[in-house]
């Protein structure tokens, strides 16, 4: 060992150390894992326990609430035909005939119709509205400059002007309401 001592740093060896660490390391992992799992858990077992009973009471209730619905709806049919599934099935098939009837018909195609209108004077009102911002900030940075832009402020209150007339147009599109 003295010669061991000796020797620089570089070519000692630690081969010994390493391994005894890593075992101590390794045990110690072990006991942790079987401490945490088994010693300090003892509840585990009674957690077990009271998780089945659990289970138990909550299928019971499952299968008492099953049985009193089937009840419930063995009794609604006998005083109530219109609930039952037949009953569903035959308001479903009228009211889908009510929907072909041609009053119905056309008023889905009314109602289209100004769906249509609507998108396309909103469409122009949004056009109008992005020409009119750009043709607002040309009057705005001409004017910071001294030029004279009084072109584009007659094109800006041209736009405002018919900004103006789409506005009533699409509040009563919208407000439109169709009777059923």
């Amino acid at each position: 060992m003295a010669d061991n001592e000796k020797l620089p740093i570089e070519e000692r060896s630690f081969r010994r150390s390493y391994l005894v660490f890593a075992a101590l390391l390794a045990a110690t992992t072990l006991w942790a894992a079987f401490d945490e799992t088994f010693v300090r858990r003892p509840w585990k077992d009674y957690q077990a326990q009271f998780n089945a009973r659990e289970e138990t009471l909550v299928k019971n209730r499952i299968t008492e609430a099953e049985t009193a619905l089937a009840t419930e709806d063995a009794q609604m049919a006998a005083s109530n035909p219109q609930g039952t599934q037949e009953g569903l099935h035959a308001r479903i098939a009228e009211l889908n005939t009510a929907l072909q009837t041609d009053e119905f018909v056309a008023r889905e195609v009314r109602l289209d119709g100004i769906e249509d209108e609507l998108f396309e004077v909103e469409r122009d009102y949004q056009f109008t509205k992005a020409i009119y911002d750009e043709v607002y900030y040309e009057w705005k940075e001409q004017q910071y400059h001294g030029d004279d832009f009084s072109s584009g402020k007659a094109e800006w209150e041209e736009l405002a002007a018919h900004m103006t007339e789409l506005q009533p147009i699409i509040d009563s599109l919208t407000q439109l309401q169709i009777p059923l």
